[in-house]
């Protein structure tokens, strides 16, 4: 829906997005009208938490999760890895039962953290998320679910609260 226009160079807007790979995978922040110029500040950074929007599906929403290291798969939980949510009561060995919440629902950040980063360095093929965590910092997980899988995280911290 976009069109590229040639506009002399002093009439540019400042800010105008002139290279039109940039605007791949971006979101707008702000609605634009018919040949409006489209800028750097009516677009989500292409990493960034405010895009999160674009890639949250028709029909789906986005919930979170508090985790930490020990609940998230030691931290190696990344966006757009497939989990499983569970929850298990506390309580003695008989009376911990661990029940599955969600299944295979897409986590779409981990704290602010879209996009999985290259990890710098050596030229290893490692990933990263970000600055590496203790067991005991908790950080929410966002995950992509549809609107029955988001009443059932609902209730899930309704049952929380009652224990």
């Amino acid at each position: 829906m976009l069109r590229a226009v040639k506009v002399a160079e002093k009439d540019v807007p400042r800010g105008a997005m002139t290279d039109e790979k940039v605007l791949f995978d971006r979101v707008l922040l702000f609605p634009v009208t018919t040949n409006e110029t489209i800028t750097a500040t009516k677009l989500a950074s292409a990493m960034g938490a405010e895009g999160i929007s674009a890639i949250i599906e028709p029909g789906k929403r986005a919930v979170s999760v508090q985790v930490n290291d020990s609940t998230s798969a030691a931290g190696l939980v990344t966006p757009r890895s497939h989990v499983d949510v569970l929850f298990t009561r506390p309580g003695s060995m008989q009376e911990a039962v661990t029940t599955t919440v969600l299944q295979d629902v897409t986590v779409l950040s981990i704290g602010r953290v879209t996009e999985v980063v290259p990890a710098s360095g050596g030229g290893g093929t490692g990933t990263t998320t970000g600055p590496v965590a203790s067991s005991t910092q908790n950080r929410a997980v966002t995950l992509l679910v549809t609107p029955e899988q988001a009443e059932k995280r609902v209730a899930l911290d309704a049952r929380i609260k009652e224990l």
